[in-house]
């Protein structure tokens, strides 16, 4: 029997991403899947799931780490009950979610969104930053990252918000942003 192990409650998130979706779609739990492989892509019978809550501080590496450790865990775990036949394996169950490739796209967040937001931090009177860009951080860091492009249309990468906003303008190297706030808001 061919065994897979995949990093989140199959059928939902099949595919190449699925921590990263979880993270997006703002889900309070994901877990881990071991299925007995078929020729469909993440298809095969269940062997065993578990379910890992997502904290509001993971990101996509955290919970990719926790993950993967839970899933070695767990394969370590099973392999005896496998080779014993002991565990018999069962259709998924629920609605199949795609978890697709993650792109650069994916990580935009238009000007209009964080321009108030970053002005406020730069005056000192922070305001929350938006939701969207939270998530983002927290499912796209490092890559594809959270980016916009600035008037003057160059691409800029939001890098971290603590403990203070870290910026990457377009060919420029990561600094902290009332570093380049002339550059920026020019007015």
């Amino acid at each position: 029997m061919s065994i897979n192990f995949h990093p989140s409650l199959l059928p939902k998130y099949f595919g190449r991403c699925p921590a990263e979706w979880a993270l997006l779609n703002q889900e309070k739990e994901t877990g881990i899947s071991l299925i007995k492989m078929n020729q469909a892509f993440d298809q095969g019978d269940v062997l065993v799931q578990k379910i890992v809550p997502i904290k509001k501080t993971d990101t996509r590496e955290t919970l990719y780490k926790n993950l993967y450790i839970l899933g070695a865990r767990t394969l370590i775990d099973t392999l005896p009950k496998i080779a014993q036949a002991k565990l018999k394996p069962k259709p998924q169950k629920g609605i199949p979610v795609p978890a697709p490739k993650i792109t650069r796209r994916h990580g935009y967040i238009p000007w209009k969104t964080l321009k108030g937001f970053l002005q406020a931090h730069l005056q000192k009177k922070p305001i929350p930053p938006p939701k969207n860009l939270l998530i983002k951080l927290r499912a796209l860091n490092p890559w594809p990252g959270v980016w916009t492009t600035t008037p003057d249309q160059k691409r800029l990468k939001i890098l971290s918000l603590t403990p203070k906003i870290t910026v990457q303008l377009e060919g420029k190297k990561p600094t902290p942003l009332n570093e380049i706030k002339n550059q920026l808001f020019k007015n």
